[in-house]
């Protein structure tokens, strides 16, 4: 074994794991479960732009419409492709939405946190896990973030196409702003 980098699997936790003579990688996530593997839903990859994310009151609920429509299922773990700006701190969650005149409405499901601080810098995909639910009519998937002032805050990933109504932001996650109109990125597993 390499005595310079010893990678181990680690989903969303640093562990610290004191060995003599080795530095520890800690992947994000390298790979779901083999019962969590399944991608149902997608968005465009291809990134040129930040949609922001708990940078104000306004902005600690951000919504991307599903591009594909409707997503009924049973959902394990989504992925947003997003970066930490300066130093936020907070739990970060991710949800699944129906929609109600053209917008985000009633909330199906909810993910586990994940802490804030420990994104890195440059877009990466983070793994947000969920209960094992199931969801029906889900059209919308949501980040929120609520720890984030204009200086320390979350940016998801765009892309440069315009999509009219395709991106919604809220302070509560009830009520929504249309945002800056573009695709945002995420995807969706099942088991």
């Amino acid at each position: 074994m390499n005595r310079v980098c010893k990678c181990l699997l680690v989903s969303l936790l640093a562990i610290p794991l004191p060995v003599a003579g080795y530095q520890y990688v800690i992947h994000r996530r390298a790979a779901f479960s083999a019962v969590c593997e399944t991608l149902q839903s997608d968005m465009p990859t291809e990134t040129t732009g930040s949609s922001l994310v708990g940078s104000s009151a306004a902005y600690k609920y951000r919504a991307a419409k599903m591009e594909d429509g409707t997503y009924t299922g049973p959902v394990c773990a989504m992925e947003f492709r997003i970066k930490k700006v300066s130093s936020p701190t907070g739990n970060i969650k991710a949800y699944l939405y129906t929609e109600a005149s053209s917008e985000p409405s009633v909330q199906l499901t909810e993910s586990s946190p994940v802490e804030a601080s420990t994104l890195s810098t440059s877009y990466t995909w983070v793994s947000f896990e969920f209960p094992g639910d199931s969801v029906t009519n889900a059209y919308w998937a949501v980040l929120r973030f609520n720890n984030g002032d204009a200086t320390d805050h979350i940016a998801w990933s765009n892309t440069d196409a315009y999509w009219a109504n395709g991106d919604y932001t809220s302070e509560w996650g009830s009520s929504w702003t249309i945002g800056n109109q573009r695709k945002l990125t995420y995807k969706i597993f099942s088991p």
